[in-house]
Formats: structure tokens, sequence, C-alpha cells
């Protein structure tokens, strides 16, 4: 959370158990609410996403999560990341 009360979340969706996604959202302290959940790895329901975790401050916000890719039916993990700037 910064200073003024914005803040961001990361979670492991894990409703799809066999392919979990990572999914984010953002808390205004002018309206008290939270954002719709958004949709952060980029193949939902197909390659497992987990571990997220949240960097912020005043101009920027970054998540990173791990993603499974399937490569010849085996499962390559590699770190995953989305970025933009902060309100």
């Amino acid at each position: 959370m910064r200073d003024d009360g914005h803040a961001y979340a990361a979670w492991y969706d894990g409703i799809n158990a066999l392919f979990p996604d990572v999914n984010g959202s953002s808390y205004d302290p002018t309206t008290g609410a939270w954002s719709a959940p958004e949709q952060l790895n980029e193949a939902p329901g197909v390659e497992p996403a987990s571990s997220p975790a949240v960097a912020l401050d005043d101009v920027r916000l970054v998540v990173i999560w791990q993603n499974g890719t399937n490569v010849n039916n085996d499962y390559d993990y590699n770190i995953f990341e989305r970025s933009k700037p902060t309100p």
C-alpha cells in the first residue's frame, strides 16, 4: 500500500485446479472500493500460473508470477511480469 492509500493485490486463483490463474485488483481510497479482478497470466485455463508477488511505488506497479509453459508435453516454469504506471 502506498502512503496515499492506493493498493494492489494479486492472488493465485485455483478454481481451475489443473490450470490455476493469477488475478489482480487495485484499491482506490477515494471510492473505498477494489476494482474488478483482472486476469494477469496470458494463457488462462491453459497453462498453470502461481506464486504472485507485487511491488508498488508512486510511479509504477509490477506483478511477477511463476507460469508453466507446455514444452513437448512437459512444463517449463518461468517467471512472468506485468507492469503499468500507477494512478
